[in-house]
């Protein structure tokens, strides 16, 4: 016979015996369960909220804020030559959603999210590469 201890949430604890064959089977789950949670946080997709941003200076000047907003012009401009489906999953992306989240959010699979997204990446680059950011 061998012991299995729970711990409750309010911090209590209960033992109880069991058989060898359950105790093996019950250590085999939670060793199975801490594995798949392992591996969950490997692969988890990382949001672009992870990545440090450079906010704007207030004090730019305004040669540096007519650039930023001609910059603006040419990215929306871009944006503007995607279908609605790419320009919609894009600009979500940016916002810090994964490409899984989309899916779940638009409830299509995560596969045709992440095509649409490469598509509208290579079709900004194409654009942006004809009309360069200052």
């Amino acid at each position: 016979m061998k012991m299995i201890t729970y711990t409750f949430a309010d911090g209590t604890r209960a033992a109880v015996a069991v058989e060898d064959a359950l105790y093996e089977r019950y250590q085999a789950l939670r060793r199975q369960e801490e594995n798949l949670a392992r591996r969950e946080r490997y692969h988890r997709n990382h949001s672009l909220d992870a990545t440090p941003v450079e906010l704007p200076d207030p004090g730019r000047s305004a040669f540096d804020r007519l650039a930023l907003a001609e910059d603006r012009a040419a990215l929306a401009a871009g944006l503007a030559r995607l279908s609605e489906t790419q320009a919609r999953r894009l600009t979500l992306l940016a916002q810090g959603l994964t490409c899984a989240g989309i899916a779940r959010l638009e409830g299509c699979d995560a596969s045709s999210v992440r095509e649409s997204v490469e598509a509208a990446r290579k079709k900004m680059r194409k654009y942006l590469a004809e009309h360069p950011l200052e």
